[in-house]
């Protein structure tokens, strides 16, 4: 997982040039799998679910948005696009 991290680290980098926005995906993503604590290719949509259910509880919404648009994008990075959640209206 490591490996993928630092590559994903990497790719932000060249899309993104503010240091907030890459080091919140890059953070966000991370708090993701070690929430979900699997394999990146055994996570499921229920995964994404309890997860969104997770930060719902815990975090406010204004935060909850980029947590869910930086996991959507770690999964688009991925090639994984049916991994994605919706963005709750504030």
């Amino acid at each position: 997982m490591k490996d993928i991290m630092e590559e994903y680290q990497n790719y932000l980098r060249g899309k993104y040039r503010k240091r907030n926005t890459i080091y919140g995906y890059y953070e966000y993503a991370k708090l993701f799998l070690n929430y979900v604590d699997k394999d990146i290719d055994e996570i499921n949509k229920d995964d994404l679910k309890k997860w969104h259910i997770y930060i719902t509880d815990r975090y406010e919404v204004n935060g909850n948005i980029k947590r869910i648009q930086a996991v959507n994008d770690f999964f688009r990075w991925l090639g994984k696009d049916d991994l994605t959640l919706p963005i709750s209206r504030q």
